[in-house]
């Protein structure tokens, strides 16, 4: 590591942090996904907020825990993954000493209090399927402000220490983390006096936090369980645990990453360092990033499971009055597609019919040549479009995002592709860009 300063000292003035170690020559390219996951993030996360602000019916327990997720994650993420782009992309990879110990706090603490959201979100899911008529009024506003601070005291409690520990040590072992972020244990590591305190601090924490907010969240889900398969009816039983699906996604995408990390960092010593990292640092940014994702695919009320707003995809949100807009919705694309479907046709049969009273064989086949980029063009908006209406409206089994990534081909497609099939295929068209492009290169 030329160019570090490596010496012995209790406060140091920086630290520096090397990124992925083992994996630098590719360590800007590793960079690209962790800078798309936060932009996801950003995007997901705040958009999520936009809704449960703007909406009042939205202003429920679940939701309201949902936006205390966000939060939480948007604040992970921030504290994390900028500093983390600038060493992987820029090499700028000295961090001021306090700024250091700052991070860390803020990684931790907010680490926490998602583990402590995730546990306040299975009592919400418990008290709304066990006590159904009474969930609005057991989790009111108040409920659930006190929830939100009680996981908040427990983190800084549980947290606070952490830097403070660490100023009592003398980093003698140099100043470089063999990390992307400033990470408790990575600087432990740094020391080279006594650590037991902070290690042994570090593990009673983890397992406190960890440990029992699993076993509160187990807990939760057994007794839902129990409520859930003394239901007689089976359509009840899967309608209450879907309300479930999306919290148990989120815990499983939070805590298995996360117990993965601990173990591998603890007793993994086999396992190679730059595999730690990685583990870590989407162990942070995972769950920010696909968590808005999660809940807007598997939650319905007023959250569109689409990427652009959709006339079927509200009419499904609506509970009365929605089969005239079915109707008229169907109404209007037989009319549009199926008139103007039966005009091409007709339009086509016609050319067909005076095509091939043409004598010569290379006329008739300069009269098609016309017509082929408007025929493309034809097939390549009518196909997507024709596959989605029915997939829309008949194929109820096919998955949801299906139904998405067969609608967003439909709207980009054609746009981006008609200037080049008329492009490709138009012959007047084509010399004129060929003669530009010379003209350009001639000025040039």
């Amino acid at each position: 590591h030329r160019g570090f300063r490596i010496h012995s000292s209790s406060s140091p003035q920086s630290f520096f942090l090397i990124g992925i170690p083992g994996i630098e020559d590719i360590q800007c390219w590793v960079a690209v996904p962790f800078c798309i996951m936060y932009i996801l993030a950003l995007l997901g996360n705040n958009i999520i907020l936009f809704i449960i602000k703007i909406d009042p019916t939205l202003h429920q327990p679940m939701y309201l825990f949902l936006a205390m997720l966000s939060i939480n994650d948007l604040v992970i993420s921030t504290s994390t993954v900028p500093k983390m782009l600038a060493i992987l992309w820029t090499h700028t990879q000295e961090m001021e000493y306090h700024a250091c110990l700052i991070q860390m706090f803020f990684i931790h603490t907010f680490s926490s209090m998602e583990s402590g959201i995730l546990v306040a979100m299975a009592l919400d899911r418990f008290v709304a399927i066990c006590h159904p008529l009474r969930h609005t009024a057991i989790l009111n506003t108040v409920a659930i402000g006190q929830i939100g601070l009680v996981v908040l005291g427990r983190s800084l409690v549980l947290i606070t220490p952490f830097p403070i520990l660490l100023q009592r040590l003398s980093f003698c072992r140099g100043t470089v983390v063999a990390h992307s972020y400033c990470e408790h244990m990575a600087l432990v590591k740094l020391s080279c006096n006594d650590s037991t305190v902070n290690r042994f601090y570090g593990l009673m924490v983890a397992l406190l936090v960890v440990g029992l907010d699993v076993l509160a969240i187990t807990a939760s889900y057994v007794l839902i369980l129990r409520a859930v398969f003394r239901v007689p009816s089976l359509d009840a039983r899967l309608k209450a645990m879907g309300t479930c699906g999306s919290h148990v996604c989120i815990i499983l995408m939070f805590y298995i990453p996360g117990m993965f990390s601990f173990l591998t960092h603890r007793f993994g010593h086999n396992i190679p360092h730059h595999v730690h990292i990685l583990l870590a640092t989407l162990y942070l940014l995972v769950p920010p990033a696909f968590n808005p994702i999660i809940y807007g695919i598997k939650t319905k009320t007023n959250i569109i499971a689409n990427t652009y707003c959709k006339h079927m995809e509200l009419v499904k949100l609506a509970c009365s009055g929605f089969l005239v807009s079915k109707v008229y919705g169907l109404t209007v694309a037989l009319s549009v597609v199926g008139l103007d479907s039966i005009f091409i046709a007709l339009s086509y049969f016609r050319i067909i019919q005076t095509v091939l009273r043409l004598s010569s064989p290379e006329a008739r086949v300069k009269a098609f040549g016309t017509c082929r980029a408007h025929i493309t063009v034809i097939l390549m908006g009518y196909i997507p479009a024709l596959f989605s209406f029915l997939s829309h409206r008949i194929s109820h089994n096919v998955a949801p995002y299906i139904h998405v990534i067969i609608g967003n081909p439909y709207i980009l497609v054609p746009p981006a592709f008609n200037p080049i099939m008329y492009g490709m295929k138009t012959k007047e068209i084509r010399n004129r860009m060929l003669n530009l492009f010379l003209m350009r290169k001639g000025l040039s």
